[in-house]
This record gives structure tokens, sequence and C-alpha cells, in this order.
């Protein structure tokens, strides 16, 4: 009875392996490759375009390429790509570094004190890729600028304390760094081309006369929306933060951030009114999502608020009152971040059953 057992064991690993052995010989099998058009990618200025085949098998190729576009500049500006020419009279104020493959913007020109400044996509026939550290930091007699799409990065404190600075043309897909824009103080608005990012925060802070800010369509993911709203820190006259509709991560209602469900209320601008209620359906007021709004006085928080986040009021200092829907025991269910009412004003929270002065709040 054994010896039966082991000859159907061993057979039927004979059978597993010759079934392998098939699997492999299937797997290996060339095959003529059945390429279909997966994706075509046009030329532009920059780059030569190109046709994406794709075969069932998960092979690819590429062909069928097509030369880079040739630049139409009207008035220095490329009616293609809005690249700036060389040519732009206010070049002549620039000083240049050459990197080798392309150049960075370094400063001013020795006497020079432009009103307006344009900083061209290319030079000498090369292309500008950047405006250095430090470089028109405190330029004071600076009142437009216009910056050429190619140039991609505009580094730390390169225009901060630019306090006459009204007007600014960003190209899209711009990486501006720490304090780009910080204390421009004669900056009213200011209007984000799509593509663009901030690698690190305090872009415009400090920027005091900014009223609105009107964010890229493109930006997503919550540490998207923090890069942006700590760009605006200390911009303390801001009532407006607007994003397109068409974004898929966030909303504006009524100059104020919220995720795009209005589940999270993400930034609530520093200069807006004295009061404010946060919208039925919200769930979680944000981290830092009013901080230093030294204007605000009174907040209702809806029922429907489960959590609150870490500094969500800091420096709020003229903070009286936050009027909450619910019971005294319900808003001691609300699940709140480290030191969320630092720094605020003696306020009070206005039950529907009663009211908890901020002395008698525990920590959680």
């Amino acid at each position: 009875m054994k010896k039966k057992i082991v000859s159907i064991i061993l057979a039927a690993a004979c059978l597993s392996t010759c079934a392998l052995a098939l699997s492999a010989c299937d797997l290996f099998k060339k095959h003529e490759h059945n390429f279909k058009v997966s994706e075509i990618v046009e030329p532009d200025c920059f780059t030569e375009g190109f046709t994406v085949y794709k075969c069932d098998c998960g092979q690819q190729k590429h062909d069928d390429y097509k030369a880079k576009l040739q630049h139409n500049y009207v008035d220095y500006v490329c009616t293609l790509c809005e690249s700036i020419s060389g040519d732009v009279p206010s070049a002549d104020d620039l000083e240049f570094t050459d990197n080798g493959f392309d150049y960075t913007v370094s400063g001013l020109k020795a006497g020079s004190a432009p009103t307006e400044l344009i900083i061209p996509s290319y030079h000498n026939g090369k292309e500008v890729k950047s405006v250095a550290q430090n470089a028109f930091e405190n330029c004071t007699s600076l009142q437009k600028l216009t910056i050429g799409y190619g140039v991609f990065y505009i580094k730390d404190k390169a225009f901060k304390g630019c306090t006459d600075l009204s007007v600014i043309n960003l190209a899209k897909e711009t990486d501006l760094y720490k304090e780009a824009f910080a204390g421009c103080t004669s900056l009213t608005s200011v209007t984000l081309p799509k593509g663009c990012v901030f690698s690190d925060s305090g872009a415009f802070a400090d920027c005091t006369s900014l009223i609105s800010a009107i964010l890229p369509e493109d930006i997503g993911g919550r540490l998207a929306a923090e890069q942006y709203r700590n760009s605006f820190s200390g911009c303390s006259a801001l009532t407006t933060i607007f994003i397109s509709g068409n974004n898929e991560y966030y909303c504006s209602v009524d100059g104020v951030l919220y995720s795009k469900d209005k589940k999270t209320l993400i930034e609530f601008p520093a200069g807006k009114a004295m009061t404010y209620s946060v919208l039925d359906g919200t769930t979680l007021i944000g981290d830092a999502a009013f901080a230093n709004c030294d204007k605000l006085t009174e907040v209702r928080i809806p029922l429907s608020v489960t959590e609150i986040g870490y500094n969500p009021f800091h420096y709020c200092s003229q903070l009286k009152q936050i009027t909450y829907d619910g019971t005294i025991a319900q808003w001691k269910q609300i699940q709140k971040g480290n030191n969320w009412d630092f720094a605020t004003g003696e306020y009070a929270v206005k039950c529907s059953d009663g009211t908890i002065n901020k002395s008698e709040e525990k920590p959680e």
C-alpha cells in the first residue's frame, strides 16, 4: 500500500514538472510584437516630439520623432512657450554666472537700479535656469518683475526686501525657495501658475500688503497644502486664498481654503473677518488653520467637528469666544492637538448647555 502511495506521489510530481516546463516554454517563446499607438507627445520649444508604441506584452518603443519647435518671439516673449529672449533690454542690467551648460542670474551690475526687470530664458545662446540666493535682496528700486519660462529655480531670499515691488509675473513650473519674496511689502496680490511649487517655507512671508493669493490649480496632497500655507505667514492683510474649482484636492469657500470634500479646514486668511463660522460638515480643523489671525475675535464650531489639530489658534490674541453647537460633554470629547489654544486671548467656549472659560480647559 505504501509503495502505491509513493508511486502516485512520484507520478504527480513528474506531471507537475512537465507542466512547469511547458509553461516556461510558452513564457520564453518568441512572438511578433503587435505595437499600437499608446501616446503621442507633441514637440515644444525645449524638447522634440515622439510617438509611444506599446505591445500587449508590455514592450514599448518610441518612434516618429518630430523636431523641436522654433521660438516665436513677440516683444521678447515666445508666444508658444512663454520663454523670454536673451535680447530683452533689461538683461543689460544683469550679472550672470556661467555654470557650463546653463546660466544663473547672480544679481545687478554695479550702479544699476532698475524699476522693472525681465529675467530672460536665454543668455549667450544657453538657457538661464535659476536666480541665485540673495541676488536682488533689498533692491528697493524694483517695482515690476517678469520671469521667463525655463528659469525654474528662485533661490533663498532672491527678492527679499524689495519693498517697492508690486507686480510679479511668474512662469509656470517655477520652484520658489525659502523667503524668495519675503518682505515685499508693496505686493497686493500674487498668482501662482501651474506647476509652481515651494521648496521651503516663507516664500511670501511678511508681505504685509498682500490681500489675495491664487494657488496653482494642480497642487495636491497634504504636504503641498502645508507648504503653501506656511509660505504666507505674517501676511496680515490676506483676506482671500483662491484655487481653481478644477483642483481635485482643495477648494476655496469665500476665500478660506478647505479640502475638496470640505471636511478639513486647511487655512483661514490672517486678514479676514473678525468672526467666522466653520462650515457645517467639517470634521477637522487642521494644524495652524487660524494661526496668527490676530483680528479674529469669535469662531463658531459645528457639531460635526471631531478633531482640532496642532496650534490651530496660535497667536489669535484677540480671540474672545468659541461658540460650539454641542454640549459641554461633547466639546470635551473632541480630540485636540498639542497647544491647540496656545497664545490665544482669554476666550470662553459657549456650548448649548453652558460656558467653559479658557482657565477651566484642561490639557488633553
